[in-house]
């Protein structure tokens, strides 16, 4: 039941392109392509917020079934207050929605379809503030993007990438495969299509953990904290945790 209340709240106040309840209701019948691994997978990465419920509400009702129709896998959610907290850097904490789709090709299909760019998307334009971005998979990484895994957000305006790709980069997936995690998206800015609003000058590494447990004991590792400030002298970074609404707030 508190859940429940909190997203209630975060609904009114922070309410997105998804709302946690909502979208789950929307999208659990989502249905996987027949072949979803011909092609990587591909994202939809979306930030900001939507300004009045009732719109969201329309809006949500109508996007459910044209996303399942391109191509749509699964997706996460963070709202600020519930389940995302900022936990490095100044990143201004706003919702965040990560929506996998079969492939780069399908996100397109999707965003630039008639369906959507006609029917759906105009219910909302007035009515939010979104950033959205399409950028491709990590190289030969298999999501799991269920109720239970959790994600870590790296954000950076990237200065030392000669430190960063000697020092840091040649050690750190030893240690996040220790607890589990998978890099879902390493991108550089120029590797992804702004679709909508705006986006900073900046590089995005995303890394799935198996649980909110894992992604905190990774985050605690005695060996990654000192290898953390290596990466934290190679620009300016913000970090980001995506938990399981079940395990939201917990250290």
């Amino acid at each position: 039941m508190l859940l429940k209340s909190l997203l209630r709240s975060a609904l009114i106040v922070m309410a997105f392109l998804f709302s946690a309840p909502v979208m789950s209701q929307a999208l659990e019948e989502a249905t996987v392509p027949a072949n979803p691994d011909e092609d990587s997978p591909g994202y939809l990465m979306v930030t900001g917020w939507y300004k009045d419920a009732a719109v969201q509400s329309a809006y949500i009702k109508k996007i459910g079934p044209v996303i399942r129709k391109f191509g749509y896998v699964s997706g996460k959610i963070g709202v600020p207050g519930v389940n995302l907290k900022v936990i490095e850097g100044d990143w201004t904490p706003r919702a965040f929605s990560l929506l996998r789709f079969s492939s780069e090709t399908a996100v397109k299909k999707f965003w630039y379809s008639e369906e959507y760019q006609n029917d759906v998307k105009p219910i909302r334009e007035g009515y939010s503030a979104l950033d959205v971005m399409k950028t491709g998979a990590a190289y030969g990484t298999k999501p799991t993007m269920d109720d239970k895994s959790a994600l870590l957000i790296f954000f950076v305006d990237l200065k030392d990438r000669k430190r960063l790709m000697t020092q840091y980069v040649p050690y750190a997936p030893a240690i996040v495969a220790r607890y589990g995690g998978k890099f879902l998206i390493s991108s550089a800015q120029w590797n992804m299509e702004l679709l909508e609003g705006e986006f900073p000058s900046q590089s995005i590494v995303i890394v799935e953990f198996p649980t909110g447990k894992a992604l905190r004991d990774f985050w605690n590792d005695k060996e990654y904290k000192a290898l953390s400030e290596i990466r934290k002298s190679t620009g300016k970074w913000s970090v980001v945790e995506v938990m399981p609404f079940s395990q939201r707030g917990r250290k």
